[in-house]
């Protein structure tokens, strides 16, 4: 045969070959939140580079447009995405409008052991593994010791095992608040969401009460029970009657930043990012108070992960999850975000490593295996989340806080009936 011919052969078949070969390459299209597109992006290369079939393109949009594309989309039937961010406390609402593939046949026991059990409290729905945590968060309290040491209040210990009371804490946070005449120019403490329940839950389960029903529906009697009450009489006290945290929209961060306020209650986050030089002061970090008589509670959950039901890869999907959330790229995750872990072996590195010592990042690790809990699993969990914002503003605002639970119990009550069956 003639070598041209010959060449001209194997050419063809190599240009049919690479042809076919990128046909058969899978995309994959992941609709992530901004901000963490930079680490999902370095794990989808390293995926990709032991997976060379399969092609990952990340599409990144910001909280809100996340959340009402995923409903746009999804509601209609796309196909795409094939895997998702999924907020952890909406896997439940996602899951009861049949958007997700169930994960239990891609996870061992072994590997759904590996997660924190709170962390993966929001992960299941009707029985079904629906989407797996890939980071969290914490809450704990800071304080500046220049304004702790101004005011004769000795540094609080970091250590849980020495946690304070929110009675004696509230005693502190008095001290701490500094006046001219009748006007505040330092606050004794601020919350960085301070009407949200992430963060005023625990004032209420510190005290024995739930946070839904077992049903993950009924309201009545659980979140108008005394236990409710009493917290947020006490929550409702720091806002007036001991008058040591600041009403109005405020950014409890910023004052703290700004030394203004003597004790902050934020997430981990805060405790990762110094302070910009012109702001520095010297800061310590606190587990957060419990009432006395009560059990320490600490609030947790961040971002999951889950496949399209409707995916034309919801196999390769389920694979990308599972190396992202429990496998090498978690790891890799967990590694260049330093943001709270997910995993028990994640959480074993810090707390058992003295370059941790005395941080935020350990204390977090601590609580992500001892006193944290997971938020409410519900389909109805941004009617119950909305109606309860505003409820809070309210007794922050000076409502007695039975009247204004009453009020929510029955909002909220009428607002889930649509998931009743």
């Amino acid at each position: 045969m003639n070598w041209k011919l010959k060449l001209g052969l194997a050419t063809t078949a190599l240009l049919l070959g690479t042809a076919a070969l990128a046909q058969s390459k899978i995309t994959l299209n992941v609709l992530i939140i901004s901000g963490l597109e930079g680490i999902t992006q370095k794990v989808a290369d390293q995926y990709m580079k032991e997976k060379p079939g399969v092609d990952i393109k990340l599409e990144v949009l910001p909280f809100d447009s996340l959340f009402q594309q995923i409903q746009v989309r999804l509601t209609g039937g796309a196909t795409s995405p094939d895997a998702l961010y999924v907020d952890g406390p909406v896997v439940a609402s996602y899951g009861a409008q049949n958007f997700l593939a169930p994960l239990d046949s891609y996870f061992s026991a072994r590997e759904l052991n590996d997660f924190l059990p709170a962390v993966r409290g929001t992960s299941f729905y009707g029985g079904k593994l629906l989407a797996t945590p890939v980071c969290s968060s914490s809450m704990m309290v800071y304080f500046n010791k220049d304004i702790l040491k101004k005011q004769g209040i000795a540094f609080p210990s970091g250590d849980p095992k020495k946690r304070l009371t929110w009675e004696e804490f509230a005693k502190l946070a008095q001290q701490a608040t500094i006046k001219d005449g009748t006007r505040v120019t330092s606050w004794g403490f601020t919350l960085q969401q301070p009407v949200a329940p992430y963060q005023i839950l625990p004032f209420v389960q510190s005290l024995g009460g739930k946070a839904i029903g077992d049903d993950g529906l009924t309201v009545k009697g659980i979140i108008n029970s005394p236990e409710w009450i009493k917290g947020l009489e006490f929550y409702q006290s720091l806002f007036n009657e001991l008058g040591v945290s600041p009403k109005g929209n405020v950014d409890g961060w910023q004052l703290f930043e700004s030394g203004k306020a003597a004790f902050f209650q934020g997430v981990t986050y805060f405790g990762s990012n110094p302070l910009p030089a012109q702001k520095a002061f010297a800061w310590g970090v606190m587990p957060n108070p419990y009432f006395a008589g009560g059990k320490p509670v600490t609030t947790t959950d961040c971002w999951h992960v889950g496949v399209n039901r409707r995916s034309a890869n919801v196999a390769q999907a389920a694979d990308f999850v599972k190396y992202l959330t429990n496998g090498k790229g978690q790891d890799l995750f967990w590694q260049l975000g330093q943001l709270d872990p997910v995993l028990k072996r994640s959480a074993n590195k810090v707390r058992y490593n003295s370059k941790y010592k005395d941080t935020a990042q350990k204390l977090a690790a601590i609580e992500a295996g001892t006193t944290a809990v997971s938020r409410p699993v519900t389909p109805g969990f941004n009617e119950y989340q909305d109606i309860l914002t505003q409820t809070f503003g309210n007794i922050r605002n000076g409502q007695a806080p039975k009247e204004a639970l009453d009020a929510a119990a029955d909002q909220i009550d009428r607002a889930f009936a649509k998931y009743r069956k």
